[in-house]
């Protein structure tokens, strides 16, 4: 059958590996909420996943399968680039895919792998107010007052 449908084992890993985080273009979004509204469409389809569907095996097999990290490592850039762009501009949604993909893929190991409390028990909402500061430094939108 994986022969019929999907030409290959290989074939079939990739398509296993084809997920779309659905990241909206933001254009438009308010900059003070642009990291709550970002984190929200980010884990809104971890919530969804089911126990041990496609991003949680995807985030697995990245930690060691090159394969399957380098698809990761497209996928963020190219889904957090296309979000951003509107509101970031190209160059720093590109150069900034990458610290928000450290950021983001933190907490959702943190949340949906290891199910580490209260990061796991937190709502979506309170979790994005939670990170919200340090998404606002990695996105430039704001510079720390000195102290």
């Amino acid at each position: 059958m994986v022969m019929r449908y999907f030409g290959s084992k290989e074939q079939l890993f990739d398509a296993a590996l084809d997920v779309d985080l659905g990241l909206p273009d933001l254009t438009g979004t308010d900059p003070e909420r642009l990291p709550q509204t970002l984190v929200a469409h980010f884990l809104a389809p971890w919530e969804d996943d089911s126990d041990e569907g496609s991003l949680r095996l995807l985030l697995r097999c990245a930690a060691t399968n090159e394969r399957a990290a380098e698809h990761l490592r497209h996928m963020l850039h190219e889904q957090f680039t296309s979000s951003l762009t509107g509101v970031l501009g190209h160059e720093r949604a590109a150069a900034g895919s990458g610290l928000l993909a450290a950021q983001l893929l933190g907490v959702a190991f943190t949340r949906y792998v290891l199910r580490l409390r209260p990061i796991a028990d937190l709502s979506v909402p309170a979790l994005a107010e939670l990170v919200a500061p340090s998404m606002r430094t990695a996105l430039a939108l704001h510079v720390p007052s000195p102290l």
